[in-house]
């Protein structure tokens, strides 16, 4: 099966499983140091991992 990648909407760099990110309202994934245009406010932050694991909406073979 083919890897998804998810990229940030930003920076337009793929998402590594170590990268420090955070979560805003609209359930987007930021890179921490990547400003968040759409000024949503934060609801977690962690690394893209962890993130991706702890909320049933991402999809889990985006860490593959």
């Amino acid at each position: 099966m083919k890897k998804k990648k998810i990229y940030c909407p930003n920076c337009q760099k793929a998402y590594l499983p170590t990268d420090q990110v955070v979560l805003n309202r609209a359930h987007t994934v930021l890179h921490m140091d990547c400003p968040d245009k759409s000024n949503q406010p934060y609801i977690d932050e962690g690394t893209f991992e962890e993130i991706v694991k702890k909320y049933s909406f991402f999809d889990n073979r985006l860490l593959k």
